[in-house]
C-alpha cells in the first residue's frame, strides 16, 4: 500500500514522509487533511486501501512512529 510513500519518522509533533516525487514533507497531526494526503499519493491509493480518511491518517502516523525519530541528516 505505501509504495508511493516512504515514512521517515517523527520529531516534535511532526510526521515526515517522502512522497511519490521524492519531496520530503512534514505534517502535524492536524495537517493530515485530504488535500495533504493526496499531495503525498494519488487519490486512487487512498480509495483502494482505506474505507475512510481517519483510517488513512491512522495508518500514516503509525507508519512514521514505527520508523522512530526522524533524523534529517540521515535522509538524502
Amino acid at each position: 500500500m505505501m509504495n508511493d510513500i516512504e515514512a521517515l519518522g517523527y520529531d516534535k509533533g511532526v510526521f515526515y514522509y517522502k512522497d511519490r516525487t521524492g519531496f520530503i514533507r512534514g505534517l502535524t497531526p492536524t495537517q493530515h487533511t485530504k488535500r495533504n494526503l493526496i499531495a503525498l499519493a494519488p487519490l486512487v491509493l487512498w480509495e483502494n486501501h482505506f474505507s475512510n480518511w481517519h483510517q488513512a491518517v491512522d495508518a500514516l502516523i503509525s507508519y512514521c512512529i514505527s520508523k522512530g525519530v526522524y533524523n534529517k541528516e540521515v535522509v538524502k
